[in-house]
């Protein structure tokens, strides 16, 4: 028997390597960012993590005497890392049909609503919804642009703690950014 008759060729080691690192790496076996760091060694000086950026919340409890009670504005920015892979938001927004025992009048010209614009350090809109009724959603934002991103709440919506009914919203955003190692 010839010597070279049992050797496996190089590419085939190599080959089965590379679809064993894709697998692993698209299966979530393996970290995405320590797979760029084994990549790239240059890059191997980050590594990422979670943080929170953004938190909003507003329950409204209506008060008849003060008109601003129904009303509710709020703006965050939050500074947004070059490197940064992602930023998640969820958005969630209550806002059920008044119950007919609600006890006191409401005024019936007023529209209830929650307006969400999240906008890039560019000025470009990149999220706009308005809701007039209950509902969630998730934002995901890849490979999102460095810099101060805007996240913006425009809401009128009503509340009695009497009757337990609360139109209301919250915002959560976070990034997964780097963090030097």
């Amino acid at each position: 028997m010839a010597p070279n008759q049992n050797k496996v060729p190089m590419r085939a080691v190599v080959l089965l390597a590379a679809v064993i690192l894709v697998a692993s790496v698209s299966s979530g076996c393996i970290n995405a960012s320590w797979t760029k760091g084994f990549l790239n060694p240059e890059k191997a000086k980050y590594d990422f993590e979670t943080k929170q950026k953004v938190v909003q919340k507003h329950f409204f409890n209506t008060v008849l005497s003060d008109t601003t009670s129904i009303e509710r504005h709020m703006s965050n920015m939050t500074q947004i890392k070059d490197g940064t892979l992602w930023i998640s938001t969820t958005v969630k927004v209550t806002m059920d049909p008044v119950p007919i025992t609600f006890p006191i009048q409401l005024p019936s010209q007023i529209q209830r609503y929650v307006h969400i614009v999240i906008t890039m350090p560019d000025g470009t809109a990149w999220y706009e919804r308005t809701f007039n009724v209950t509902g969630n959603e998730s934002v995901d934002i890849q490979s999102p642009q460095a810099g101060e991103w805007v996240f913006q709440v425009d809401a009128v919506g009503y509340g009695l703690d009497a009757v337990s009914y609360h139109d209301g919203f919250s915002i959560i955003a976070s990034a997964y950014e780097p963090v030097k190692v």
